[in-house]
């Protein structure tokens, strides 16, 4: 794939505290997502960070029993929704989804 795939985005320390729960991303009225911060997370250790990638236009909804799993590991967990069919895969293009997020 180009370079375009690639996420721009860099971990960086935390500038304002983290709202825990689910947080919804308030990027965009028709294809939003979910930002889930364990009640465990601690800003002073680093914590993983899993990018719930999911295509065909689905929902974040689709990842809500992760949130689970992502207590138990003290990871944050982000699910964007899909902004359309798949196609990075298929198409061998970069979809709007790796736009979207960056």
């Amino acid at each position: 794939m180009p370079v375009e795939s690639h996420l721009t985005a860099r971990p960086a320390l935390p500038t304002i505290e983290p709202t825990r729960g689910v947080t919804p991303l308030g990027l965009a009225p028709w294809r939003d997502g979910t930002l889930y911060v364990p009640a465990s997370y601690d800003p002073a250790v680093p914590a993983p960070l899993f990018v719930a990638f999911h295509g065909a236009g689905g929902s974040s909804a689709e990842w809500a029993a992760y949130r689970v799993r992502a207590e138990q590991r003290k990871m944050i967990l982000l699910a964007p929704d899909s902004r359309s069919g798949t196609r990075d895969l298929l198409l061998r293009q970069v979809g709007p989804d790796v736009v979207f997020l960056n």
